[in-house]
């Protein structure tokens, strides 16, 4: 027989249960709209990643809420094997997810600092090409011609 709950005691787990739902609506259509788009392969090859840790811990968000759901329904007072089993369950899907957010969080830093980086030497690379233009009196800005002469 299940137990009699009161009603707000459900409301968060069907929040977790509805906010796991909006997340993976979200990465389906990022995911699609990264497969339009032409990318490097590892640019592609980081996205598959993130897409598979983010997919894995939206659907474990809908899984604690159901299984918090459950705790709240099932009457405890006359299974207290079940009810540490219960919570053990619970404590291990919320390490897992702490575990895959900090998962995502160090790749995802890790892979935009090493695009920041690849920028700044892509800049640095730009800089020295202007000015050694400029060294070789070619015009002060590119794209413009010196008088009397063609561009």
């Amino acid at each position: 027989m299940l137990a009699m709950i009161h009603p707000l005691a459900s409301v968060f787990p069907l929040l977790l249960v509805a906010v796991s739902i909006l997340l993976v609506a979200s990465h389906l259509s990022a995911r699609r709209r990264a497969e339009r788009r032409e990318l490097e392969a590892d640019q592609r090859d980081f996205l598959a990643r993130q897409f598979r840790r983010r997919m894995q811990a939206s659907v474990m968000i809908g899984l604690l809420g159901l299984a918090l759901l459950a705790g709240v329904v099932f009457p405890w007072a006359n299974h207290p094997l079940a009810f540490a089993i219960y919570w053990i369950i619970v404590i291990v899907f919320t390490l897992w997810l702490i575990a895959l957010a900090a998962a995502d969080a160090i790749s995802s830093t890790s892979h935009f600092r090493q695009q920041a980086l690849e920028h700044r030497i892509h800049r640095a690379k730009l800089e020295a090409l202007l000015a050694r233009h400029k060294e070789h009196g070619r015009g002060g800005e590119l794209g413009t011609a010196k008088p009397g002469g063609s561009q």
